[in-house]
């Protein structure tokens, strides 16, 4: 009989435990996957179409979120950048159990392109060195002004019927552009290896690409 009470008793505690709320600290770390930290992100927590809270990232990347959830429901974490040179966004999705517990994230996204769709990337046209089409300096002193500790790397891409020597002069009349421009070139680094485009489904023009390699280190 006691046994078959205390059966009763657990199957009751179960039931009532269904569907009950409680309250938890949700927090995380925000870097890219060169270990830079992600600042000033905003992170929101969802369940179903309702935001239950919002929170931005620390200087450091890290953010807390302090909530009120439900056992045995979906939630999803959506964490957005607010730098309009870079957009981030990434879901996570986690369930709650009965068992209650804090919640940590860790979160670690590819460092951006000097976001491309913009025209920072600089395409060539055959064997020309000095002339450019699709770039816009503009950005970059923007980003520096904005991100003064920033260092932004170069590297370039050649046709396969170009010379080293072509993208070396290249190489050094872009720099030049850049200098000109007022861009200050301790944020500034370029690889010296060029990669030739081999597979014919790649986009077959010549260029040189940016990418934000640190924010918070100059190049030089």
């Amino acid at each position: 009989m006691r046994l078959v009470c205390l059966t009763l008793l657990l199957a009751a505690s179960s039931f009532f435990s269904f569907g009950q709320s409680f309250e938890t600290n949700i927090s995380g770390n925000l870097t890219y996957d060169s270990m830079e930290p992600i600042p000033y992100a905003q992170v929101e927590l969802i369940r179903g179409n309702e935001v239950i809270s919002v929170t931005l990232s620390n200087a450091s990347g890290n953010f807390l979120l302090n909530a009120e959830l439900l056992d045995n429901a979906e939630y999803r974490l959506e964490i957005n950048g607010t730098s309009d040179e870079y957009p981030i966004h990434e879901e996570l999705t986690f369930n709650t159990e009965i068992y209650h517990h804090d919640y940590h994230f860790d979160v670690s996204v590819p460092v951006p392109l000097v976001d491309s769709n913009r025209g920072q990337i600089a395409y060539y046209a055959k064997n020309e060195t000095k002339k450019f089409e699709e770039f816009e300096i503009k950005q970059i002193l923007m980003i520096i002004k904005k991100y003064p500790n920033i260092c932004i790397q170069f590297g370039q891409t050649i046709v396969r019927d170009e010379s080293e020597k072509t993208a070396e002069k290249r190489k050094i009349a872009f720099l030049k552009a850049l200098e000109d421009a007022g861009v200050d070139m301790s944020c500034i680094q370029f690889d010296p290896i060029t990669r030739t485009l081999q597979a014919f489904d790649e986009d077959q023009r010549s260029r040189i690409l940016g990418a934000i390699y640190s924010l918070e280190s100059r190049c030089n």
